[in-house]
């Protein structure tokens, strides 16, 4: 089976409509032409014609088949006038495209739903000055809280975000634990994740176990390679640095997601030595594995197993489907909307965190 991944006019319809939100280009203004868009986006004109369509629907641009172009005609300013009125509680997050994140803001919006609340979606893209601009304006349109996603690529990002939640006016509760904050987390359990994978396969009788992460600045990354350091303690497997590779950063693309994993798991590959399995901390970095280990002649799973995390739709879909573990992101989204709720009504406190547990799915790659 093939690898598919998400279709290219979804992720410049998401693209545009960031830049847009970020007002790059003001209401009222002309866009780039196509051909100018097309460019830019490394992306066929077709592409870039059906994601304006799916914008003129949307009602942030209108198109015009004279040389007025594609103009933009949504106002960010009245749109913030909107959701003054709509008393709404927000969602903010680096990017929908990312599959794990658009099912909580999904769960989040459905619980919001079944509570007669309306909710705000906000997409910050990569640029922690969109993230840090917008936080700091919600509260001028009286949005009464927010849950956040954050994308914090680098120390100062961590260190800026971290002022900036204090200082907030409105309630914030995170998706990731930052102690010390007073601001309520809902987290999945990183350790249980790679406990689970690593124990998995020891199980399947695998000793010479690797482990491959980038974005090891994050803390709920550490945890999840303090889940296999442990499993592999209980088990007597002494951990070896040579199959060991934890980038700190990471440089994601959202439009071509598997690029750095790619890259990652064949530079892992080559300096690991002779290895049983390897347990990836998340799913893109497994897919990337599988793809990597292909190119280099090793069979998956017969000279070698591949396990990831999260259970996104690619995990199924990969060409050797993937053994990973399963979260249940909907209902983290619930969750979250839960505690704002008990949050702003004074029934929780900032110390407040949940934790979340999935389970392991088990498919040919291990």
């Amino acid at each position: 089976m093939e690898t598919r991944l998400p279709n290219e006019v979804d992720h410049i319809y998401a693209d545009i409509r960031e830049k847009i939100q970020s007002g790059l280009w003001k209401s009222g203004e002309r866009m780039p032409s196509v051909r100018e868009l097309a460019k830019d986006l490394h992306c066929s004109i077709g592409s870039v014609s059906k994601a304006l369509t799916l914008l003129a629907h949307a009602g942030m641009v209108a198109q015009q088949r004279t040389k007025g172009g594609t103009r933009v005609i949504w106002d960010g300013a009245k749109s913030a006038e909107t959701s003054a009125r709509l008393d709404a509680y927000a969602f903010i997050c680096a990017s929908e495209q990312h599959e794990g994140i658009r099912r909580t803001a999904n769960g989040f919006q459905d619980a919001a739903r079944e509570n007669d609340r309306r909710t705000l979606v906000l997409t910050t893209g990569k640029d922690y000055r969109k993230e840090a601009e917008i936080i700091g304006r919600l509260s001028e349109f009286d949005v009464k809280g927010a849950v956040i996603h954050p994308l914090l690529l680098t120390p100062e990002d961590h260190a800026h975000f971290a002022q900036l939640v204090v200082s907030s006016r409105f309630p914030i509760v995170l998706t990731i634990n930052l102690p010390g904050l007073g601001c309520p987390s809902v987290v999945v359990d990183g350790f249980d994740m790679g406990y689970t994978m690593t124990n998995y396969l020891i199980q399947k009788g695998a000793r010479r176990i690797g482990y491959l992460s980038n974005y090891m600045m994050a803390p709920f990354m550490r945890e999840r390679y303090r889940g296999y350091q442990w499993a592999l303690k209980m088990a007597g497997i002494e951990e070896s640095a040579e199959r060991v590779m934890l980038e700190p950063g990471m440089h994601p693309d959202f439009r071509n997601p598997l690029a750095e994993p790619m890259r990652l798991a064949e530079v892992f590959l080559k300096s690991a030595g002779k290895l049983d399995a390897v347990v990836c901390a998340y799913d893109y970095l497994a897919v990337g594995m599988l793809a990597a280990a292909k190119k280099m002649g090793i069979s998956v799973p017969n000279d070698l197993m591949v396990t990831g995390v999260d259970d996104i739709s690619l995990a199924a879909e990969a060409e050797v489907p993937l053994t990973t573990y399963r979260l249940n992101s909907e209902e983290q989204g619930h969750v979250l909307f839960n505690v704002l709720q008990s949050f702003l009504k004074g029934e929780i406190d900032g110390s407040s965190e949940t934790r979340f547990r999935g389970e392991i799915v088990v498919r040919q790659s291990a």
